[in-house]
């Protein structure tokens, strides 16, 4: 499992460690939000970089942050105001709710899911990968119109900390995405 850890993981446990070792006032110029607003960038203290806010889970306790097209799942807690400059809040309509008792899959059947929902789940899944709460998993898509496999296939290309492990059966209905080594 060692060859397979992500940059962004390795990043995020040698922050913790230094953060153990480092003085507790060391981020005491941030003030916690009042309200926590989807779209706005906040200053997320487990990964030490400035993140967008994609989603809050139903408790509020964990929040879906994104950096560089790949969402994690960090405690709503760790987030700071951030004094970007440039940086705007981001008007939404709606507010996506995550279901905080899902449990960590290797397979899932997407097969007649609709492309959001396909969406929400890879990215939701793609954050365990990352934690690496899981070492690899596998959407079955389907043949079908090639939707979901057409768009899952550009999401993995597009993150350099992903990749597509050929299948050995030769099934193109289902693709197996792990980290690269």
């Amino acid at each position: 499992l060692d060859k397979h850890l992500s940059p962004l993981k390795k990043e995020v446990l040698s922050h913790e460690k230094k953060d153990q070792t480092s003085s507790p006032n060391k981020y005491e110029n941030l003030s916690i939000p009042d309200k926590l607003e989807l779209g706005k960038k906040y200053f997320c203290l487990s990964l030490q970089r400035t993140v967008t806010l994609k989603k809050l889970d139903k408790n509020g306790r964990n929040a879906f942050v994104s950096n560089n097209n790949i969402s994690i799942k960090v405690p709503s807690s760790s987030l700071r105001e951030a004094n970007v400059p440039g940086t705007r809040s981001i008007e939404q309509n709606s507010v996506s709710i995550i279901d905080s008792a899902l449990v960590s899959q290797i397979e899932y059947d997407c097969r007649g899911m609709r492309l959001e929902e396909f969406q929400s789940l890879v990215e939701t899944t793609i954050s365990d990968l990352l934690l690496e709460k899981i070492p690899f998993v596998t959407f079955i898509h389907g043949h079908g119109t090639g939707v979901l496999k057409s768009w899952l296939r550009k999401f993995v290309k597009s993150n350099s900390d992903l990749t597509i492990i050929p299948s050995k059966t030769g099934n193109d209905g289902e693709t197996q995405v792990t980290l690269k080594s």
